[in-house]
């Protein structure tokens, strides 16, 4: 159970560090430098942009295009000054109030995600996309949190899925598990991985 222990200490460290998301949604809102919006032809978690094109190996490739129409856009996607995505606003298929805000925070060596659940205003679920040498090393990923996993109480339902990046010729190997706790002593796992033909 230590792997669990040590991701929901990483989990609950990024969730402390941003504890006015918000706020800094309308502060992204007022200054990013570039929006766009899509429609999608099947759901997607994430939408068309990403942090880094190797994260769609991982999440899955996006199906949709770019819209100029707000009311029929599933997703609204904000980029700062050197054009990196820095939030999406993910909608419902069919009703155009905010689900979620999807914050990125760029890091020397990392990416961490942060989805904000609006209608419950509350951290729902996080993810880091971990490099080295300037490559996606690995990728983490909760399950939806439950709102007592970030008041400090170990015993709880917790879940995610992880995967590491295996570069090769012209493909890359993603070895991934999925895991979730059931209670102190139940734990749930899944092999998860899966080898993807690298697109230029």
């Amino acid at each position: 159970m230590e792997i669990f222990k040590d991701r929901l200490n990483m989990v609950r460290e990024i969730c402390s560090r941003y504890e006015h998301l918000p706020r800094l949604y309308k502060k992204i809102k007022s200054t990013c430098k570039k929006t766009l919006m899509s429609i999608d032809r099947k759901v997607s978690l994430y939408g068309m942009f990403l942090p880094d094109k190797d994260l769609e190996y991982a999440v899955l490739k996006y199906k949709g295009k770019l819209t100029t129409d707000a009311d029929k856009a599933n997703y609204k996607y904000y980029f700062d000054e050197n054009d990196r995505l820095v939030l999406t606003e993910r909608h419902y298929r069919d009703d155009l109030d905010i689900l979620y805000y999807i914050f990125y925070f760029y890091k020397e060596d990392c990416v961490e995600i942060v989805w904000y659940r609006v209608n419950s205003k509350r951290i729902y679920t996080v993810a880091k996309i971990q490099y080295e040498d300037h490559r996606i090393q690995s990728f983490f990923e909760t399950e939806n949190i439950p709102e007592k996993t970030l008041k400090g109480t170990d015993d709880v339902n917790f879940g995610f899925r992880e995967f590491s990046y295996h570069y090769g010729d012209g493909e890359v190997l993603l070895i991934g598990e999925s895991r979730f706790l059931l209670s102190p002593t139940s734990l749930l796992k899944a092999d998860i991985s899966r080898k993807c033909k690298i697109e230029n």
